[in-house]
């Protein structure tokens, strides 16, 4: 993933959240990696990356590396063992906070 960022006046309107949700939905890699502004780290491990090594510096930019792995969950909670996303639990959440929509999973975990 390289340059992620939404303009100061349109932050904290969703707009990050979406474009990354999109990001989620057409995704076929199992991971995404990023070198994460120092001051953006807060940011990406709210969307799921982990802290992959120690900051680092290139050509005078620090940065951290970071990644997000797509997670596939062989013992699906989820009822809808058709659904082509069926066991690949960020691609569900995905499309569901696309749509708004809360996860049939969640709903049953809390039955």
């Amino acid at each position: 993933m390289a340059l992620f960022f939404v303009a100061g006046d349109y932050q904290q309107k969703g707009i990050g959240r979406s474009l990354w949700n999109t990001v989620l939905a057409e995704n076929t890699s199992p991971i995404i990696t990023v070198h994460s502004s120092v001051y953006a780290v807060p940011v990406y491990e709210k969307l799921g990356f982990v802290i992959t090594g120690e900051r680092q510096e290139s050509d005078g930019i620090q940065f951290v590396p970071m990644e997000y792995r797509m997670l596939l969950n062989e013992n699906c909670p989820c009822s809808k063992t058709q659904c082509s996303r069926h066991g690949k639990c960020n691609e569900c959440r995905a499309h569901h906070a696309k749509h708004n929509r809360p996860l049939p999973c969640e709903n049953q975990e809390q039955s």
